[in-house]
C-alpha cells in the first residue's frame, strides 16, 4: 500500500492527540483546510507543510515524498538511523502490515 500526504497528515496528527481545529489554530487556517489536506482535496505550502512536521515531530521528507510504499520508507529510515543493510521483501511487507494495523486503529 502506498501512504498519501493526506494519510500521513492525519496519522501524525493523531499520534499527537491533536485535533483539526488544533492544528488550523497552529497554521492560522481553518478546520476545513485540514480536513481538504488530510483527504487529498487540497495541498498545504511548503511553508505550511514544514510548520506541520514540525508541529507533528516528523521528518519533512516523510511527509514530502509520496507514494512511497511503507516498507520503503521504514528501510531508508533504519539505514539512515541505525546503519542497518537493505531489507527483504517479505521484512518490508511484515513492517507494512504492522503499520497499516495501527493506522486502522487511529483513523
Amino acid at each position: 500500500m502506498e501512504l498519501t500526504l493526506g494519510m500521513k497528515l492525519k496519522a501524525a496528527r493523531k499520534s499527537q492527540g491533536l485535533d483539526q481545529n488544533a492544528v488550523a489554530d497552529y497554521l492560522g487556517t481553518t478546520r476545513q483546510a485540514i480536513s481538504q489536506y488530510e483527504r487529498g482535496a487540497n495541498s498545504p505550502s511548503r511553508k505550511n507543510l514544514e510548520k506541520l512536521a514540525e508541529l507533528y515531530n516528523v521528518d519533512i521528507d516523510y511527509l514530502r515524498y509520496e507514494n512511497q510504499t511503507l516498507g520503503a520508507l521504514i528501510e531508508y529510515k533504519l539505514q539512515e538511523k541505525y546503519g542497518i543493510g537493505e531489507l527483504g521483501d517479505w521484512e518490508k511487507n511484515y513492517i507494512s502490515e504492522q503499520i497499516l494495523k495501527i493506522y486502522d486503529l487511529v483513523k
